[in-house]
């Protein structure tokens, strides 16, 4: 059996969807063939969609499988070998109008409808998927992020006076602003991972709060911050899945996340969640983390526990599955 997986163009510095194939891809090469597809072209503009078609139409796979993103170029690669994977719905989320029935036609409703498979990253995806698209549910699997293997566990030991605080992103879904406001008068260092703008400068200012800030960093550093940091706040208002929460629970951090899905259910049975709308609620959960070992450690050992789910071994096998289930019949 041969894999095709199509990724979007690499120009556009954005590899959370690369790092997830990257994880699992060895697992699924040691039963199949495997390529990875890159498209020559990024962005919406007519003339790149066009070059991606014309690229994809000459894929020769028994599976291609559409990583993300570039979902309109299933209107070109044969329906029953086709697989799309819906991270989020967020494109849609985030606009209206003219624009948003467009990008629903040809990023969503037509390219959905000509594959025979679709994965969710989350039972939350898939409830997004099917509210906008009833007639589809028998389509979807979820198969859920694969942490990376590097991401391992690192003991240390908490900074009581002085915590350090990691921050994952800085778009407005990362909630940085309330993050700020929930560690006003918190004796902590801020460790943020993503460029800043004025108005987020100003609010960590204004709120007094001593911070470092970085982005572009490779997975390395990426590893060596969650190491160095004594927490992770991601009191996201909306994700696809969450991988931040794993990756911090593989290392053996504990995190303050969002009481909302899909983070209660990535995190796990036993974490410490808290309302992402409320800064005085990030503020409790944090606090509580801080003053209380006891529930601390607990944090740690049911994440370490929890993590082992999303290992590259176990969600490498379920698209194995995934792939054999589709070519039954042919």
């Amino acid at each position: 059996m041969k894999i095709s997986y199509v990724m979007r163009n690499p120009g556009n510095h954005a590899f959370s969807i690369e790092k997830v194939f990257s994880a699992v891809l060895p697992v699924i090469s040691e039963k199949a063939e495997t390529e990875m597809v890159y498209m020559p072209a990024s962005g919406a503009k007519p003339n790149a969609v066009i070059r991606n078609l014309m690229a994809a139409r000459k894929i020769q796979a028994d599976i291609i499988h559409i990583t993300g993103d570039v979902h309109y170029v299933a209107l070109v690669t044969p329906k029953n070998k086709t697989v799309i994977t819906v991270h989020d719905l967020v494109t849609l989320e985030n606009n209206k109008g003219f624009k948003r029935a467009v990008l629903k036609l040809f990023w969503f409703t037509l390219p959905l409808k000509r594959c025979k498979r679709i994965i969710a990253i989350s039972e939350k995806t898939k409830r997004d998927i099917i509210a906008e698209f009833p007639q589809l549910e028998g389509k979807i699997i979820v198969i859920p992020d694969p942490v990376d293997h590097a991401f391992v566990y690192s003991g240390y030991e908490f900074n009581n006076e002085v915590p350090t605080i990691l921050q994952i992103g800085t778009k407005e879904n990362k909630n940085l602003l309330r993050v700020a406001e929930a560690l006003r008068d918190i004796r902590c260092k801020l460790q943020i991972i993503g460029k800043l703008n004025q108005t987020q400068i100003e609010v960590l200012e204004k709120n007094k709060i001593v911070y470092e800030n970085c982005y572009q960093i490779s997975d390395e550093e990426l590893i060596e911050k969650y190491k160095q940091c004594d927490m992770v706040v991601f009191a996201s208002t909306y994700e696809g899945f969450g991988m931040p929460i794993i990756e911090a629970q593989s290392i053996g951090r504990p995190i303050v996340t969002s009481n909302i899905e899909p983070m209660i259910t990535v995190s796990g049975p036993k974490s410490c969640l808290v309302d992402p709308f409320s800064a005085a609620s990030i503020r409790e959960g944090i606090l509580k983390i801080i003053n209380d070992k006891v529930y601390r450690q607990s944090l740690i050992s049911a994440g370490i526990e929890n993590s082992k789910k999303y290992s590259d071994t176990s969600v490498g096998e379920q698209y194995i599955n995934a792939y054999s289930d589709m070519r039954k019949g042919e």
